[in-house]
């Protein structure tokens, strides 16, 4: 999902329902912003317990990351106890630039040393989720 063979700006609707569970999600939400259309919807339907600490809803970061990859959220809404539904609106700020993701990152030369920090730095900002823990039945 980090790397679709779909053309720039050719969706009016992405969902994730359910699959942002590699551990690059902000390389899919990166993709789904070069693959939307200017105000195209980012649909995301995820589990309560990926966004929760201690038995509490902590939705604040996740959102505050999938806006920070150029997204603006336009509906929130428990679906239940178990389920969340998010909508975000594509900005379309032209000045704006993504990093790269997928194979495109790839091509580009390495970064020097001095700005790993940088690096290290936007890895603490992006989008991150819970990881997904399943009970054995």
């Amino acid at each position: 999902m980090a790397n679709v063979h779909l053309d720039s700006n050719s969706l009016d609707c992405a969902v994730f329902c359910l699959s942002l569970m590699g551990t690059n999600t902000p390389d899919f939400i990166k993709e789904a912003w070069r693959c939307l259309k200017p105000s195209g919807t980012l649909m995301i339907a995820e589990v309560i317990s990926r966004m929760s600490e201690k038995g509490k809803l902590k939705d604040g970061p996740f959102i505050e990351g999938i806006e920070r990859q150029g997204f603006k959220l336009i509906r929130r809404k428990i679906l239940s106890k178990m389920f969340i539904m998010l909508d975000f609106r594509r900005m379309n700020d032209a000045s704006q630039k993504l990093p790269a993701t997928g194979q495109r990152a790839k091509r580009k030369k390495k970064r020097k040393s001095s700005h790993k920090t940088k690096d290290v730095e936007q890895r603490k900002q992006d989008p991150i989720l819970a990881p997904c823990l399943y009970k054995k039945r």
